[in-house]
């Protein structure tokens, strides 16, 4: 399993990492895979077999919607 690997950051362009940041919609799924995509694709740091947790960060002064 890869758990505990050290790899470099394969996010990096001109020695600064790279971020991205896409409108929100109805699908987290999709907002998640767009910002990626902008920043080069997840082909980038994982591969098939993997187990990846992707947690995005959300900035909104509304509640989670678990709350509403």
């Amino acid at each position: 399993m890869g758990v505990g690997k050290v790899l470099t950051n394969p996010y990096v362009q001109d020695g600064r990492a790279l971020l991205s940041k896409v409108q929100a919609s109805d699908s987290v799924k999709d907002d998640v895979l767009k910002a990626v995509d902008l920043i080069g694709g997840l082909g980038k740091a994982i591969a098939r077999g993997d187990v990846v947790l992707v947690k995005p960060n959300y900035n909104s002064a509304d509640p989670p919607a678990s709350f509403k």
